[in-house]
Formats: structure tokens, C-alpha cells, sequence
């Protein structure tokens, strides 16, 4: 499958719902609105919505790609299960996408921070370094209290010699504590925190082409954590 395929590309693992196609590299129509925790109601109406802005029928969709977290555990079930479904139910080949990696194409440099806000005082976390315009795992998904990712990140940093940036949703939340840890590195603005759909079809594209699809009944959300996380002392 070539670049001119037709993609349909959605994201609900943050507080944004984000829904875009393209064909041929070319973005036909997106959408992205803030619709807090109400993407059961709001997910199918965007895919509509942008499937009539672009002129094209559900069944015109060559390949679907859906973020799969970590992020909103509800958000991102919500997102993989309707895509499955989509997928299943029109005969689409589709290819899930890490959270993180989506996060880190929209940012800059030879190494990319992501991090993102997990609630309960806790970060979810990830670094990729980017060679060539190709993205590979520096740290894999991983989640904690602030202090312990910003520690994994200081590491990943000392005597880095290429360019360094940060991006995601924690940094709309405690921005000082990053400036203060990592003095070198270029944090990214607050525009930038949710997953881009139009990017996160882009590593859909090239993870399709250098493995083909994912198997729907086998595709599942990324946690992370578990859901029901303990409280301290517990």
C-alpha cells in the first residue's frame, strides 16, 4: 500500500477528540473539539462529520488508524473499540498507534520527551529519539509520581549532545517543575499536548507499510497502569 492510500485516523485518549482523513498525504478534512469525557457521545458524530467534508463514504476508507494510549483509560477504550468496530464491521484494515509516538512527531529534535498528565498525581511517560525523520523508543511507556519521571528524564539527558524537547499535557500542569530539571531542553507549547489524528495517521502510514495491518480482534488499549490503581498505604 503506497502513500495515496485514504486514511481514517482517530484519537480519544486525551480531553480532545481528534478525527482527520487524508488521501495521499493530503489532510481532507479534520476536526478536533474538547469534549471532556463524553466521547461515547461525541466520536461517531465527528467520523460522520468529517467523512462528509471530505466527500467520502465510510466505505471509501482504505486503512484506519486509532491511537491506543496510554492516556483517559475511558477515552482510549472508547477510541479502540469504535474503531474495531469500523473496522470489523466495513471489511477496513486498521493499525493501532502509541500515544506517545503521536505526541513526539508533533515535537522537535534528536530526542523526544513525552509527557503526559495521568491524574492522581502521576505522569505517564516516554522518549523516542528522531534520525532522519524516523522515531525509535529511547524509554517505552511507563508511569509514575512527577519526581521519578522527571528523574528517568534527567538521566536520559545528562551529556545528550543533540537538540532535546518536551511535549505532552504535564506540562500544562506543572510547566516550572520541567524548566527547573531539564534547563537544556526546549518544552513545546500547550497546543501541542493532545495527539495530533493527522500525525497520528502519518506513523499510521509508515507502520503499515513496514508491517502491514494489525489484527482487530487482537488490537487492545495501552494502560499502562492499571485502572484500578491503589492509593498509598492501601
Amino acid at each position: 500500500m503506497t502513500r495515496s492510500v485514504r486514511i481514517l485516523a482517530i484519537d480519544t485518549s486525551s480531553e480532545l477528540g481528534a478525527v482527520a482523513l487524508l488521501e495521499a498525504g493530503l489532510v481532507r478534512a479534520s476536526m478536533q473539539a474538547r469534549v471532556m469525557h463524553r466521547h461515547g457521545e461525541t466520536l461517531l458524530p465527528h467520523v460522520d462529520r468529517v467523512l462528509q467534508l471530505s466527500g467520502f463514504a465510510i466505505g471509501a476508507v482504505e486503512l484506519l488508524a486509532v491511537g491506543l494510549g496510554p492516556g483517559s483509560f475511558t477515552g482510549v477504550r472508547i477510541g479502540v473499540a469504535t474503531a474495531k468496530g469500523l473496522a470489523l464491521a466495513c471489511g477496513i484494515p486498521m493499525v493501532g498507534v502509541r500515544t506517545s509516538r503521536a505526541l513526539a512527531r508533533a515535537a522537535t529534535g534528536a530526542l523526544r520527551l513525552v509527557a503526559i498528565d495521568a491524574k492522581k498525581d502521576e505522569r505517564f511517560a516516554a522518549a523516542y529519539t528522531c534520525r532522519d525523520g524516523k522515531l525509535a523508543p529511547a524509554l517505552e511507556d511507563l508511569h509514575g509520581p512527577p519526581a521519578e519521571v522527571l528523574s528517568r528524564f534527567g538521566r536520559l539527558t545528562g551529556g545528550y549532545e543533540g537538540e532535546v524537547s518536551v511535549v505532552g499535557s504535564a506540562l500544562t500542569v506543572h510547566r516550572a517543575a520541567f524548566e527547573i530539571a531539564l534547563p537544556g531542553a526546549t518544552l513545546l507549547p500547550a497546543v501541542l499536548a493532545a495527539p495530533s489524528a493527522t500525525l497520528l495517521a502519518q506513523e499510521a502510514l509508515e507502520a503499515h507499510a513496514a508491517s502491514g495491518p494489525d489484527d482487530p480482534e487482537a488490537l487492545l488499549p495501552i494502560y499502562v497502569r492499571g485502572a484500578d490503581t491503589k492509593l498509598p498505604g492501601a
